[in-house]
């Protein structure tokens, strides 16, 4: 029993050592193992060298095949599809919305008074008056605009619309 004890430790002990990594711990800590067997061996051909140009020879070379024509036609169709495009997906700040159209036009006017250039309209849609300003297509430069008129109109709301394109 004795014995068997032994040879299975031993047997242990020679199965571990033949498992174990056959790599290298430095000094640094850092393993590393020689690699060198298994990476591919490569031929290494000689070429040609290439001249260099020299002051003499100051020959341009110009590209032969192109479709520079082709490209201006494509862009120039690409041009004329967007010119057909009047809206595209922008803000516009809602000031009023209610069924009373005095209210609204007071609204209109108190937008004129903060700033002229704002251009705010009056939406009907029955039985409701809409007052409405700008054509912004970016969020922040609509965000400027509302902290602004919310001094004044403090129901003011950032609505995601349709825009017209100038």
């Amino acid at each position: 029993m004795k014995k068997m004890k032994i040879l299975y430790t031993f047997s242990l002990i020679i199965l571990s050592l033949a498992c174990a990594k056959k790599g290298i711990a430095t000094s640094s800590g850092k393993y590393e193992e020689d690699l060198e067997p298994y990476r591919p061996k490569y031929e290494i051909k000689e070429t040609a060298k290439a001249e260099t140009p020299t002051k003499e020879s100051n020959i341009v070379v110009k590209p032969t095949e192109h479709d520079n024509a082709r490209l201006e036609e494509k862009l120039s169709l690409i041009r004329e599809k967007n010119k057909e495009i009047k809206y595209t997906q922008g803000y516009r700040i809602q000031v009023y919305s209610g069924n009373n159209q005095e209210s609204a036009e007071k609204a209109k006017e108190g937008i004129y008074r903060i700033d002229p250039n704002l251009d705010p309209e009056i939406i009907y849609f029955p039985p409701n008056f809409k007052v409405k300003v700008g054509n912004f297509y970016d969020r922040i430069e609509a965000y400027e605009t509302l902290l602004i008129i919310r001094e004044s109109f403090l129901q003011a709301l950032l609505l995601p619309e349709r825009v017209t394109i100038k």
